[in-house]
């Protein structure tokens, strides 16, 4: 039979663990022998580090320097871009503002933010950057980015509406061509430009620069904003439409559009046979392959209740984008 000393046995226990303790001195000096071995490593890395984003950092300086020689940037341009420059993270590359778009957007966008910088100066770089033509998905930042044979709506302060195209995109200007019959009141009135592509519709302030001979020339804006209501833009037409009371089996009556938006529209009420807060059911075609079928409700009738003015139940963000997209299209 085997007998154990407690008091031996918790002595060699003590002496076992007094093996893996050490005094905070003899751990020191073992973090500073495994420092010193690692040291020259961690050193020789940050200088290769440094010394290849100095040579990346030369190098793009060298391209920035070449890309300015080669579109011939005047003092005010060079000023801009230097502006420009500040606002790019320590390892970008000061080249990406003269050749990415989004680069060039970020910095345009902190530059108008903190400083008072002139919306033309930094439109022109655009076009001089050849940043002006973009994907019909991409949404625009600035009014340089559209592209020619546009569609444009033109709203001046009385509500007065205007259509009309996009010609060109000019260093200070827009170019639009008027609509026959449209009509802007004088140079230097403040306008609201309205336009839409496969995102959506859009729209910026700006002001007459001259009008002339059904052509009108608008400054440049950087400052683009998206509409959440498409369904209040509206156009005047002549389009058929039929009609019939909601759910009824009724054979439909054949109408016209007077106007049509993205959430409403006015028609002929033949036979003054409709009444304020009927629902009615429409039917009609924007092309051949346009078919619509939407629900609405009569709010008022008007001319003697030979005019209805309708608003239309819910419709999908997609089937009034193609409502919106064709009223556009009508001004080409």
């Amino acid at each position: 039979m085997i007998v154990l000393d407690e008091y031996k046995l918790n002595l060699l226990f003590k002496e076992i663990a007094s093996g893996f303790t050490h005094s905070p001195v003899e751990v020191l000096i073992f973090f500073i022998l495994v420092l010193s071995i690692f040291a020259p490593f961690i050193f020789i890395y940050i200088y290769q580090l440094k010394q290849s984003r100095a040579i990346e950092s030369c190098r793009a300086q060298k391209i920035y320097n070449q890309l300015i020689n080669d579109k011939v940037f005047n003092r005010s341009d060079v000023d801009v871009l230097a502006q420009m420059a500040k606002y790019l993270k320590a390892f970008q590359k000061k080249n990406l503002l003269l050749e990415n778009l989004s680069t060039f957007n970020a910095c345009a966008c902190r530059l108008r933010k903190e400083k008072q910088v002139p919306q033309t100066s930094i439109s022109a770089l655009r076009l001089k950057l050849s940043f002006k033509k973009l994907d019909p998905e991409t949404v625009p930042h600035s009014s340089a980015n559209l592209p020619e044979d546009m569609p444009i709506l033109m709203i001046q302060k009385n509500k007065k509406q205007s259509s009309g195209k996009l010609l060109k995109s000019e260093s200070n200007s827009l170019v639009i061509e008027l609509e026959s019959g449209g009509v802007i009141s004088r140079t230097r009135s403040p306008i609201q430009i309205y336009f839409q592509n496969h995102t959506g519709l859009f729209s910026f302030s700006t002001y007459v620069q001259n009008c002339r001979n059904g052509l009108i020339k608008v400054a440049h804006s950087e400052n683009i904003k998206r509409l959440q209501r498409r369904k209040f833009y509206r156009k005047k037409l002549k389009l058929p439409v039929y009609v019939k009371p909601s759910g009824s089996h009724e054979r439909p009556v054949h109408s016209t559009f007077i106007d049509l938006g993205g959430g409403g529209a006015s028609l002929n009420n033949i036979g003054r046979y409709f009444q304020p807060k009927d629902r009615i059911d429409l039917s009609f075609s924007t092309s051949g392959e346009s078919q619509f079928k939407l629900k609405a409700v009569i709010l008022r009738v008007s001319a003697d209740e030979q005019i209805l003015h309708v608003a239309f139940g819910y419709i999908p963000d997609s089937k009034r984008d193609r409502i919106i997209a064709y009223l556009f299209n009508r001004n080409k």
